[in-house]
């Protein structure tokens, strides 16, 4: 009996020995695929510091042959992308290490800030909501998130983040530029006058404030006001094409076209697919009669920007008076299902051509 219990202890020693030994191996492989690529990861850091990004490229592309589930290799080249400029690279990325490791927040606000930058506003949303839960306290993803909602032409949801942060009782100048913008959009002009007039008081350099400030006072009326305003801003930044589509606005308004024309040229030139631009040169065409060129760049508008409402509004306008019903019909029920305010003159055409007359 007792031989027998010597027995088995030996044999479960020698089970032992052999199973920690295989486990040993095992481990010792695991760390010699490991350790080269922790190695080659610290090696590219190191070059990072010494702005040697294409080489710390190289490393990090081995590193991620050796462990290529590792989130933070590829977070770690597209930090590197970005400091090279190369973002389109570096939001790719980015998005690989999110799928690797879907909770990243690091990784979340370097890609929605590129998804901005790039004007991916659909995508920015997408990231920003997710930084605004995990991280209920943060200003910034707040106010970032209801910019995007502007950029996509969704006041109303701008203003649900903004009411978000007045609830939690947190403030920030960038509150009177989101509503100012918002207000813009919902063709709310004298508010939105208030509130781009109490920000710029406080910045009075910021670029878009002071150009949307212009935008509203033509828009209202006041003519000299809005064009001292554009200038201002003109002064800051002389390549955006909306102050010279503005300007144009100014002229029109004036009566002034062929000075107005020489405007939408100057925005055309520096981009011929912004829909904003698109959109008012194409009104300045029905002005002067010109129905074709009006409808082509109307269509132009919608292919660079599937959110320009209003192209869709004086599509089914020109439909309409040319007694294309079915297209006028379609044309402006797309505008008014996306509008946030009430467009009386459209809703009686739509109401007419429903009635078939």
């Amino acid at each position: 009996m007792f031989y027998f219990k010597n027995h088995v202890f030996y044999i479960t020693l020698i089970f032992l020995f052999i199973f920690s030994c295989g486990t040993q191996k095992k481990i010792k492989q695991e760390n010699a695929l490991e350790l080269p690529a922790i190695f080659y990861y610290k090696q590219a850091l190191n070059l990072v510091e010494a702005q040697k990004y294409k080489q710390a490229l190289k490393q990090l592309d081995t590193a991620i042959v050796l462990k290529p589930e590792f989130a933070q290799f590829y977070y770690a080249r597209g930090q590197i992308y970005e400091l090279l400029g190369k973002n389109l690279l570096a939001i790719d990325s980015y998005e690989t290490a999110l799928k690797y490791k879907s909770f990243f927040p690091d990784a979340w606000k370097s890609v929605s800030l590129l998804y901005m930058n790039e004007k991916e506003y659909d995508k920015a949303i997408q990231v920003l909501r997710n930084l605004v839960e995990i991280e209920p306290d943060s200003l910034n993803y707040e106010i970032m998130l209801a910019d995007a909602y502007l950029h996509l032409n969704k006041p109303l949801l701008a203003f649900e983040r903004i009411k978000n942060i007045e609830n939690q009782q947190r403030d920030s100048r960038e509150i009177f530029r989101i509503k100012g913008k918002a207000y813009f959009l919902n063709q709310n002009y004298k508010d939105a006058i208030e509130n781009f007039e109490h920000y710029v008081k406080y910045k009075q350099d910021n670029f878009d404030a002071l150009k949307y400030l212009g935008f509203a006072y033509i828009e209202n009326g006041n003519l000299e006001k809005g064009i001292s305003f554009l200038n201002r801003a003109l002064s800051l930044y002389s390549d955006d094409p909306e102050i010279y589509l503005y300007r144009a606005v100014y002229f029109m308004k004036q009566g002034k076209y062929d000075m107005a024309l020489d405007q939408f040229n100057l925005a055309l030139n520096i981009d011929n697919r912004n829909s904003v631009v698109l959109l008012e040169y194409s009104k300045f065409m029905l002005v002067q009669g010109d129905t074709t060129t009006a409808k082509k760049l109307l269509k132009s508008a919608i292919i660079y920007d599937k959110y320009c409402w209003e192209c869709f509004k004086y599509l089914g306008i020109i439909a309409d008076d040319q007694g294309q019903d079915f297209d006028a019909i379609l044309y402006l029920q797309k505008y008014l299902s996306n509008i946030y305010h009430r467009d009386p003159e459209v809703e009686l055409r739509m109401d007419n051509l429903l009635k078939g007359e």
